[in-house]
């Protein structure tokens, strides 16, 4: 069920990133030469981005959870994952957790595209990442649903709350 409700927010936050590359391409992107460079480059960032994504999922594990917190890395059905199995964080630390990737992420994809004079690179990529990150905001909706859950244990299948 999780996982239907996962793809079905991804698929939706998807739809949302067309029309805002079709409304790029339709109205014009000043400043911004489209082309196959300017693809490659929204390839290559969208691919960067999962990647990092990942890796501040452990920092945050590691800064949160302690040095002895055993950190592992996966893919499996189409998604990239992060593990810290058997780490036991209270509700609050695992939504950091969670929610660093999209915040600190999508951030940088915008702030750097700004930066680099490619705005509207920038905002696309935040928007394919932002759906990618649909898992993390739901399991964060599942703990904030709970709040007789005072913590919660990581597992190689997603979160499992605890009272």
């Amino acid at each position: 069920m999780f996982q239907r409700r996962m793809v079905v927010l991804s698929c939706w936050l998807f739809a949302g990133v067309a029309v805002v590359v079709t409304a790029c391409f339709v109205v014009g992107m000043p400043g911004e030469k489209v082309g196959l460079g300017w693809l490659g480059l929204l390839l290559v960032a969208i691919v960067v981005s999962f990647a990092v994504h990942e890796l501040v999922h452990a920092a945050f594990f590691k800064l949160l959870g302690g040095s002895s917190c055993t950190i592992s890395f996966g893919y499996q059905a189409g998604m990239l994952y992060t593990n810290a199995n058997g780490v036991v964080l209270t509700r609050d630390r695992m939504c950091c957790v969670l929610l660093a990737p999209t915040v600190l992420v999508d951030a940088a994809l915008v702030v750097g595209g700004f930066a680099l004079g490619v705005p509207y690179l920038g905002l696309v990529c935040c928007a394919v990442h932002l759906s990618g990150c649909s898992g993390d905001l739901l399991m964060v909706r599942e703990i904030v649903a709970h709040p007789t859950a005072t913590h919660v244990r990581d597992t190689e299948r997603g979160v499992e709350l605890l009272a």
